[in-house]
């Protein structure tokens, strides 16, 4: 199971995401412990390719996030993608934890939060990465920032200037 996973792991990491989506979809059919992390690589996948509609039959699958798959349903077919991915960000933002406590965000909130912008809105992104730099010293923050190197999802603003300014504040 764990092999599985991994695999559903690295193979997103690698750009190679119908392989992470199959390798996903064989530990969901075994079940066991890894379930739910399959299905965040099934997801992150499905999100990285741009199929919106296997997107939300996933997330239709967490019974907290029914009435944000109908919501993104709805507007799927009259909504540009760009606008879609907005609207995923802002579902995902609503559901931090933060928001319902009105606490600060934490790093892997911001992360999360940054996560989704980064392929919707890369100012918003960057707002979001600003905040989750503010002490590259935190243990928390470079723990998430190693993510911001390695996910793909980040791609499209590795280019950005303002991407190497907050590598700068890591030592990278």
């Amino acid at each position: 199971m764990i092999i599985l996973w991994t695999a559903a792991r690295t193979l997103y990491f690698a750009g190679r995401y119908q392989q992470a989506i199959a390798q996903a979809d064989q530990v969901i059919e075994q079940g066991g412990a890894y379930v739910n992390q399959a299905r965040a690589y099934q997801l992150d996948s499905y999100e990285m390719l741009g199929d919106m509609e296997a997107y939300l039959e996933v997330v239709s699958e967490f019974p907290e996030a029914v009435g944000f798959a109908a919501e993104i349903r709805d507007s799927l077919a009259a909504t540009p993608p760009d606008e879609v991915r907005a609207m995923m960000a802002r579902g995902h933002e609503r559901r931090l934890p933060s928001t319902d406590t009105g606490l600060a965000p934490g790093s892997g909130e911001l992360f999360f939060s940054a996560r989704a912008w980064a392929l919707a809105d890369a100012d918003e992104a960057f707002e979001r990465l600003e905040l989750l730099a503010a002490d590259p010293t935190d243990i928390d923050t470079r723990v998430y920032w190693f993510g911001v190197l390695l996910d793909p999802a980040f791609d499209r603003l590795r280019q950005d200037p303002r991407y190497q300014e907050l590598n700068a504040r890591f030592g990278l």
